[in-house]
């Protein structure tokens, strides 16, 4: 999975040092980029410059909105996504990661890009190493909820006696003594 960085401030760029020249400022955020997780440097910051940029006024703490054929949808801190007919992507947030000194906001977009890029891969590697399937960094606790309900339910619904062994030796690996009395039907 590829992590790209992008800042918006006096302009919109991104971690592989593009910079938003003619195209409209939502069309350059919805281009395509296969694989790819996308993290600004401080969305919040961002969020409040790109609609100063395409004339709109966004609230401090959640909104959806609409702008002619796009839908944007923001969670202050958490979440940015644009969307028009069938394209859609969606920002993390660096920051919320990592605590930036505020006169870094005043350097040049690509670097701060860069720097987005940089915390959203090494946030990356430390889930995966965790044994997180890491598929957003707007909410990893939730991917990682997932992988725990999927284990619990597996463990619940399988016949299969080397399937459930397969099931048992991962969860106590991981989950260790709760794990083991989830097998045997222990209450906590």
């Amino acid at each position: 999975m590829r992590v790209l960085g992008y800042h918006v401030g006096k302009t919109i760029a991104t971690s592989d040092g593009e910079i938003c020249q003619k195209v409209s400022y939502l069309e350059f955020l919805l281009r395509p980029h296969q694989d790819t997780m996308r993290v600004m440097y401080d969305l919040d910051y961002s969020v409040r410059n790109l609609m100063k940029k395409i004339g709109e006024e966004v609230p401090l703490d959640s909104t959806k909105i609409r702008i002619g054929v796009y839908r944007i949808n923001y969670v202050a801190g958490k979440l940015f996504s644009v969307k028009r007919a069938k394209a859609f992507v969606f920002f993390a947030n660096a920051s919320r990661y990592v605590t930036y000194p505020e006169d870094d906001l005043n350097l040049d977009s690509v670097i701060l890009a860069e720097r987005a890029r940089d915390v959203g891969e090494h946030v990356y590697t430390i889930l995966s190493e965790l044994g997180i399937n890491v598929t957003s960094l707007i909410n990893p606790v939730r991917t990682y909820e997932r992988q725990i309900k999927w284990l619990y339910q597996r463990r619940d619904v399988e016949e299969d006696p080397v399937v459930v062994g397969i099931v048992d030796k991962i969860g106590s690996e991981i989950y260790g003594e709760a794990w083991e009395r989830h097998a045997s039907g222990i209450p906590k």
